[in-house]
């Protein structure tokens, strides 16, 4: 997509930014811990997604997306679908042999970009998201 570039974030700072433009009512998001990307246009930030690597001996190799959000004025320009896209070809470069995720049941864009994205439809033995949300893992 022209205009617009992808990076991996070193600032904190940016990714609390944008998730309160994103997601005003919603609790702020803890980027700690994770790996999170940066879309920008020029030199404004327009959007961010994180993936946080599993650190249960029992689950090597899984990998959450956790969090991602578009600013309303550059919603519908196929971005979210460039940061999943970027947060897959990170996740085989670590090693990660599967990704999962959730949505809320209402968020119908971002489920639709993450199957055309390749994840499918799962059912996890704990809601770990919530009763209302739906879940999705890709194997790599």
């Amino acid at each position: 997509m022209k205009g617009y570039r992808i990076a991996l974030a070193d600032l904190p700072v940016a990714v609390m930014a944008l998730d309160e433009i994103c997601f005003p009512s919603d609790d702020r998001v803890n980027p700690d811990g994770g790996l999170w990307w940066i879309a920008w246009c020029g030199k404004t930030p327009v959007a961010y997604a994180g993936m946080r690597l599993c650190k249960d001996p029992r689950n090597q190799g899984l990998a959450f997306l956790n969090r991602a959000g578009v600013v309303p004025g550059h919603r519908g320009r196929g971005l979210q679908k460039r940061l999943i896209r970027a947060r897959v070809a990170a996740a085989r470069q670590l090693a990660v042999n599967e990704l999962v995720t959730y949505c809320m049941t209402y968020n119908v864009a971002s489920i639709n970009s993450l199957v055309n994205c390749g994840f499918r439809f799962y059912v996890p033995a704990t809601k770990w998201g919530g009763g209302s949300a739906v879940y999705l893992q890709k194997a790599l």
